[in-house]
């Protein structure tokens, strides 16, 4: 444990080690507060674990004052500020002073039916929902609240044609996990990921990949067919009735020359018969299983799609380009990407000026991609433009 104080604000800052693990983190205006806290709270750690229940009744503030210590060591700055924003607008006006024996199903109601009468999406509102389940989830997981309240509480359902996508810190946990967890027999599935992401491909077209549509020496993937799961047969076309090449990122390029070594078949994703993977089997297990252990939000496998879409515009890609990689046959099916350029630079402005003059890749796993040791390569156009984009 440490108490040191702020040169800036004059206050004390204690934090509560037990074990080596760091439990919470207070500022009081005087040392004594400080001292007299860190003793307080030790005495109660330790008969806690004297008695085998670390279960209290908590306010809420505290909760998330855990969670945000917790967070603080595993998110990025920008986005930590984000989350912390999002909990004083719209979480903290309505759980703020509460414990959390107080705390039910009502107040989360009318959180999000808050959010929604002031105009914002569905898709946005599961963000804030996801948010506070995390804090609880937090407490919970490590015993410090006996009861989680948000645990029943849902998502909204989106409507089918309703955009939702990650955030740049989420792929990078999701990412980050799949690398980590699915190794030997089993790395086809990190590799499934990598493709769904880091293409753009629809799902149908990844289930339908085939080893001689890679092309290695030119870093790029020839889409031409189409797996329908439900007639377990390969279309002779993709849905925009056009061939189309996509760059093939050498992130994904290093884990599928891997991968071929221990090919089965043709098809690239395939079971132990050859035949492409029942991706309802996926859906429900691997995919919902990998989401719920990251403790991000879960989107479905189309919103991969449009996780890479809404990445590359904020990263300053061109709805022309785009359109190309995606395979639109209609510019207007891009534009619906086209306001994440303008809201995410006006958003992030103050953020992410620390990065200036730094490269940005597509995508910005640049994170996940020191994780591996590999470096994340800009995307080419087939006019032999470069799709990434220097940092804003």
């Amino acid at each position: 444990m440490a108490i040191q104080q702020n040169k800036k604000t004059g206050k004390w800052k204690v934090e509560v080690w037990y074990k080596g693990k760091r439990h919470l983190t207070k500022s009081f205006p005087l040392k004594a507060q400080a001292i007299k806290f860190e003793r307080d709270t030790l005495t109660q750690i330790e008969t806690q674990a004297l008695t085998g229940s670390q279960a209290k009744d908590y306010l809420y503030d505290e909760i998330f004052e855990f969670w945000h210590v917790n967070a603080s060591t595993r998110k990025r700055e920008s986005s930590l500020v984000k989350d912390v924003q999002m909990h004083k607008q719209y979480i903290a006006p309505i759980l703020s002073g509460l414990r959390i024996s107080e705390i039910n199903s009502m107040h989360f109601e009318k959180i999000v039916t808050g959010k929604i009468k002031k105009g914002l999406s569905k898709s946005t509102v599961n963000k804030v929902i996801q948010h506070f389940k995390a804090v609880f989830n937090h407490s919970f997981n490590n015993d410090y609240i006996a009861r989680n309240p948000s645990r029943s509480f849902k998502q909204l359902k989106l409507d089918n044609k309703e955009m939702d996508f990650l955030e740049h810190d989420e792929l990078d946990q999701i990412l980050t996990y799949t690398n980590q967890r699915f190794v030997g027999e089993e790395r086809w599935i990190h590799v499934f990921y990598l493709t769904l992401f880091l293409t753009g491909m629809r799902l149908g077209e990844v289930l339908g990949l085939e080893w001689h549509k890679i092309y290695f020496d030119r870093d790029r993937i020839l889409v031409s067919d189409s797996w329908c799961s439900k007639e377990h047969k390969l279309l002779g076309t993709t849905k925009g009735k056009k061939d189309r090449t996509v760059p093939l990122p050498s992130l994904l390029k290093v884990e599928l020359a891997a991968l071929k070594n221990s090919a089965n078949g043709s098809f690239i994703f395939s079971n132990v018969t050859g035949r492409p993977i029942d991706a309802n089997n996926f859906r429900s297990r691997t995919w919902a299983m990998t989401f719920e252990a990251c403790e991000v939000r879960r989107i479905r496998i189309h919103d991969a799609r449009h996780t890479y879409a809404s990445l590359f515009m904020m990263n300053g890609g061109n709805l022309y380009d785009l359109k190309k990689v995606l395979g639109h046959v209609d510019i207007k099916t891009t534009e619906k990407y086209a306001h994440l350029s303008n809201e995410y630079l006006q958003e992030v402005r103050d953020i992410i000026q620390p990065n200036i003059g730094k490269r940005a890749d597509v995508l910005s796993v640049n994170s996940f991609s020191r994780n591996l040791d590999v470096t994340y390569p800009p995307l080419m156009s087939e006019r032999g433009k470069d799709y990434a984009v220097a940092s804003v």
